[in-house]
């Protein structure tokens, strides 16, 4: 009877103590926390819930740098798992709206410095300053733009028109600077040397646009226009200075040259043909493409041949990224679903599969793997910014018809 009530944590050792506490799971780690005080001091205890971080997301801690480690272990873990609670069940919820598109928006990515880009059938691609939570700047085409891919080392910033076309601008920073330090009486005083009537305007967000408009400041210039022959163009992204293009009336999946604007290779699955809405380069040499037969392949591009499909989908799959480090892939398609699949599992394994709160079909993500940033884009017209395995943090939804 005495042995029956004796308090081991307060008779053994205490890194004894704390050895039997860390063999816990989460769910009787809760539950003995409640015994007495001393046991909810080893409960808390900072080496525990930092041992449970590891056991259920190492696969996030190990890609994260000494210095971007949690300082609060059971505070990562409890809100880890909300989040992931969330993204399972679907219940995150928007928190910001931003006016911008006039129409859907069709593609959506990720710029250094805190900054997203979109594009949407009304021709505009606007760069979005997420701190100030304002536009930064508008670029505009002559017919809608479905697709969009940026590269940072160049700075060449790349639209697919509904038409076929594709346009390669080289941003201006330089410029885009100088137009964004600019106070409303600056901006009215360019307005008048240009001879531009600026009287309707009353937000300063409007001056800046018809600045833009009357290229006082151009904040790019245009490079090349190359004409796909393609159909509209959906599936876009950016290798050093290779593009993949995919349209939507040819189910070739082509590459080109961003300097010259020289085709570089084809790619075509010839036992079962599709034509390809989204694609992501893993290399120069490989490339993951989302088809509009619901698969998702993986491309050997100098041999022209598919190493491996995944069909997990009925709908096409308008939006793909992929991790070559963790291999997660995650795409979005056209029944408003966004899944995630282990590339380095088994094919057949189910993929995990949440409704993200869009009302309309997936048509852009955007992954900023190293920082935990995760975009979807839809034809619902909004965009949705998830931060820490796809917790909802920010919605813009200033486009007026869908995004890709």
């Amino acid at each position: 009877e005495h042995f029956a009530r004796m308090d081991f944590a307060q008779t053994l050792p205490s890194e004894v103590t704390l050895n039997v506490f860390n063999r816990l799971d989460l769910l009787n780690l809760l539950e003995v926390r409640k015994v007495n005080r001393e046991w909810q001091a080893y409960a808390e205890d900072s080496s525990i819930w930092k041992n449970l971080s590891y056991d259920q997301y190492g696969h996030l801690l190990n890609r994260r740098k000494e210095q971007d480690l949690p300082e609060e272990w059971k505070t990562f873990y409890i809100d880890r798992y909300k989040v992931e609670n969330r993204w399972t069940r679907g219940e995150p919820t928007s928190q910001l709206n931003l006016n911008g598109h006039r129409e859907s928006v069709f593609c959506v990515k990720i710029l250094d410095g805190g900054k997203v880009m979109t594009g949407g059938a009304d021709g505009q691609i606007i760069i979005w300053d997420l701190k100030n939570k304002e536009k930064e700047l508008t670029l505009s085409a002559a017919a809608g733009i479905m697709a969009c891919a940026y590269d940072k080392k160049s700075g060449h910033l790349i639209a697919g028109l509904l038409d076929g076309t594709l346009k390669i601008w080289k941003l201006n920073l330089d410029n885009a600077n100088r137009l964004n330090s600019m106070n409303v009486r600056e901006m009215k005083d360019v307005l008048r040397e240009k001879s531009v009537d600026f009287s309707r305007c009353v937000e300063k967000s409007e001056l800046k646009d018809l600045i833009i408009s009357s290229r006082a400041f151009p904040p790019a210039d245009l490079l090349l226009n190359i004409n796909t022959e393609l159909g509209y163009l959906v599936g876009m992204d950016i290798q050093d200075d290779l593009l993949g293009v995919g349209g939507g009336r040819h189910d070739e999946l082509r590459i080109y040259n961003i300097k010259t604007g020289k085709r570089t290779a084809s790619l075509r699955d010839a036992v079962r043909p599709s034509w390809t809405p989204s694609l992501k380069f893993e290399s120069k040499t490989n490339l993951i493409s989302g088809n509009e037969d619901g698969g998702v392949r993986k491309w050997d591009i100098p041999n022209n041949k598919v190493i491996t499909t995944i069909r997990v989908n009925a709908q096409p799959i308008w939006a793909v990224q992929s991790d070559v480090t963790s291999g997660l892939v995650i795409w979005g398609s056209r029944d408003g679903t966004i899944k995630a699949w282990d590339s380095k599992s088994d094919p057949r394994r189910d993929a995990i599969q949440s409704m993200l709160d869009h009302h309309g079909e997936v048509a852009g993500i955007a992954v900023d793997w190293e920082r935990h940033l995760f975009v979807s884009s839809s034809f619902d017209s909004t965009v949705k910014i998830w931060y820490d395995t796809f917790k909802l943090k920010v919605e813009i939804s200033q486009h007026t018809s869908p995004l890709n």
